[in-house]
């Protein structure tokens, strides 16, 4: 049995290309599951650590991989409009730096109600990566 964390598990965010984090939390979650398979005694409790483990990585890293996919895609087909949103519109600036800071994840910030539509309208006009 393997737990891989960090960039073993494909790790990173998708936009800014940031890994520490990612791999600091993952390597968390990989030592909680690793303690909790250490003590079990049959191999259905062995099972549900990894089951545990790779469902904790979807609800949180992944959530914030598929968020941060989703504003490279828009960043990658729209660069202009995401630079003049940073510079022009301070509240954008600002959850940007909190994102940086470690102060809030993407999905905190594009799943806000004031933010979703224009994300979901830039999205729609942003093709998929070839």
């Amino acid at each position: 049995h393997v737990l891989v964390a960090g960039d073993a598990a494909g790790l990173a965010d998708p936009w800014l290309r940031e890994g520490i984090s990612f791999a600091l939390r993952s390597g968390e979650l990989a030592a909680r599951s690793a303690v909790a398979i250490a003590g079990s005694l049959r191999s259905s409790d062995v099972d549900s650590a990894e089951r545990e483990y790779a469902r904790a990585l979807q609800a949180g890293l992944g959530a914030e991989m598929r968020a941060g996919e989703r504003l490279a895609r828009i960043f990658g087909a729209h660069p202009g409009w995401v630079h003049t949103a940073l510079i022009a519109l301070p509240p954008v600036w600002h959850r940007v730096d909190d994102y940086l800071a470690g102060r809030r994840t993407i999905p905190d910030i594009v799943d806000r109600p004031a933010v979703r539509p224009a994300i979901t309208a830039l999205t729609a006009l942003s093709p998929e990566p070839s």
